[in-house]
């Protein structure tokens, strides 16, 4: 009987411990999601809440730096969109739409020094 309780109560243990450690593995991916769910409504300020949780317990969460610089770039955030989409090109140039979206980045915000630089940036549409 006691054995039966033993086993149990490790059971139960181990039961717990799984969904704990499944949840913190998780994470990541459900902040992505509910910050997905926002800025498909375009609440890109609320959106981007959730992706920088993300990238907080992920870093390399590429979907999430990408979304994140959309994100900085749509609300208005140019320096910080600029940056992250920088950042995206460094560690994927696999992605034509973040170069796509530096380029946009980059047009919007002209008063920065990076931009003076590349002059093969045609004119953004008035």
């Amino acid at each position: 009987m006691l054995r039966k309780i033993g086993l149990l109560i490790a059971l139960a243990f181990i039961s717990s411990a799984t969904t704990i450690i499944y949840h913190k593995t998780q994470q990541p991916d459900i902040n992505y999601y509910q910050g997905s769910r926002l800025f498909q409504q375009g609440l890109y300020k609320d959106a981007n809440v959730f992706y920088k949780k993300t990238l907080a317990l992920n870093p390399s969460h590429l979907k999430a730096l990408k979304d994140s610089a959309y994100c900085y770039q749509w609300t208005g955030e140019h320096k910080q969109a600029k940056e992250a989409f920088k950042y995206l090109i460094g560690e994927s140039m696999r992605h034509k739409t973040i170069v796509a979206g530096l380029i946009e980045a980059v047009k919007r915000d002209k008063k920065d020094a990076f931009y003076a630089g590349l002059s093969w940036i045609p004119e953004p549409d008035a």
